[in-house]
């Protein structure tokens, strides 16, 4: 019995539909697949997940299941396993309006050989009601660090990036200013770190650097060289940086944004804003509390 986790979105969205998938997957009693070989990180439609994640305590396959199982539910995936969520529903639009293309986060009682889901988000409407008197990122927060881990290799690139910019010692500060856009200006974000703290700033925009430097000063900014396009023009492939058509390579793409993702669970401090679920995966992979965690519009 499988559960197949299908991913639409970006890092933030899929890996809270990940703490969702994992919890169903323990309920139910199943195998979970997750499969992230749609194009928004795959560019030849590979499974990546395996390149970056490793799942433990819950059982999970890194083969790919028989594209051509018949016991499948919902039944508009039977004979269409191997299409992503958004090719399911462009190249059916008749799907979108008949089927359900996700079984139900509580449905544990399917007899078909594969279920399949996918979430924007971790369905706490629906997780919740196993953990009612638990708040829910304590709840996303277990999930992830008991059933989900870095690869050794990714591991030592955090640890090596952690160690090699003092990355302990730094406020670390999110500002999306892409498709997403925080309300806050970013020296209202700035002025909230201590005089004498260093900065590790995660951005998806390159002219926030170039801010960030003029604000504090060069000596006390740290940030990762990435690729990131030169400008946002809000047009179609120049949204989000995961899905801009210029990108040169997905995958690197995908591991520089989990080396920020991580490094800023590392800092001793958060600051981060309500508009992006990418720094809220870092609040959730942190074991211990942070030092001081600001969240903001």
């Amino acid at each position: 019995m499988i559960f197949w986790l299908k991913a639409r979105a970006g890092l933030g969205n899929r890996l809270l539909a990940l703490a969702a998938g994992l919890d169903y997957a323990r309920r139910a009693n199943r195998e979970i697949y997750v499969d992230w070989s749609d194009n928004t990180y795959s560019q030849d439609r590979i499974n990546i997940f395996q390149d970056i994640f490793e799942i433990r305590g819950i059982p999970c396959l890194t083969e790919r299941p028989d594209y051509g199982i018949k016991s499948v539910y919902p039944a508009c995936w039977r004979g269409h396993l191997d299409r992503s969520v958004v090719d399911l529903l462009q190249e059916n639009p008749d799907i979108a309006r008949q089927y359900d293309t996700s079984i139900e986060f509580d449905d544990a009682a399917r007899k078909e050989e594969i279920t399949v889901g996918w979430s924007y988000d971790a369905r706490w409407g629906t997780l919740s009601k196993y953990y009612p008197d638990t708040p829910r990122t304590r709840v996303l927060r277990a999930i992830f660090t008991k059933h989900l881990q870095l690869v050794p290799s990714v591991k030592r690139d955090v640890l090596s990036r952690i160690r090699d910019y003092g990355i302990s010692d730094c406020v670390g500060v999110h500002y999306r200013q892409s498709d997403k856009k925080s309300s806050t200006p970013l020296v209202d974000m700035l002025s909230l770190v201590p005089d004498d703290s260093p900065v590790f700033l995660c951005t998806d925009n390159k002219s926030v650097i170039d801010h960030a430097i003029d604000i504090l000063g060069p000596s006390r900014l740290r940030f990762f060289s990435k690729w990131m396009p030169d400008s946002f023009a809000q047009k179609p492939g120049e949204s989000s940086l995961h899905q801009n058509k210029a990108c040169p390579d997905r995958l690197v793409s995908l591991k520089e944004a989990i080396l920020d993702m991580w490094c800023l669970a590392s800092c001793k401090s958060l600051i981060r804003t309500d508009s992006s679920t990418f720094s809220y995966i870092s609040e959730l992979v942190r074991v211990k509390r942070f030092d001081e965690l600001v969240r903001l519009p």
